[in-house]
């Protein structure tokens, strides 16, 4: 079961108030929970977020993907870098690939390119 961390409606009419809620991802917006989170406040200046950080932590670490929007608000408290977690795995991939490939690093060239820049002077000066 693939899980999702999103948001819940729920308050009155004009009045929105948001669970940040653990579910099924394929579940409805307003769908059963597995668990809540924290709450979110718009309506409040500025925002208020309230969030049980440890579970927060333990949901991500399991793997659910939170909802672009639920991103956002992780970034603003502090659980995500601005690059977001995704670029960074990417990144952690594409040097993976390369080097199973046989392809030199990005530290590798540079070094490369030193030692030829060094070399190149050396040899125009003997002759």
């Amino acid at each position: 079961m693939a899980t999702a961390i999103r948001m819940k409606r729920v308050g009155a009419k004009k009045a929105p108030v948001y669970r940040i809620i653990v579910t099924d991802d394929r579940k409805k917006r307003d769908g059963r929970a597995i668990e809540v989170l924290g709450m979110y406040d718009p309506r409040t200046k500025p925002a208020s977020v309230e969030l049980n950080n440890e579970r927060v932590q333990h949901w991500l670490g399991t793997g659910a993907t939170p909802s672009e929007t639920v991103r956002n608000i992780f970034r603003k408290v502090g659980f995500y870098s601005p690059e977001g977690p995704s670029v960074e795995r990417s990144k952690e991939l594409q040097r993976a690939v390369s080097v199973i490939a046989g392809e030199k690093t990005h530290a590798e060239k540079v070094q490369e390119i030193a030692v030829e820049t060094q070399a190149a002077p050396e040899s125009g000066e003997e002759e």
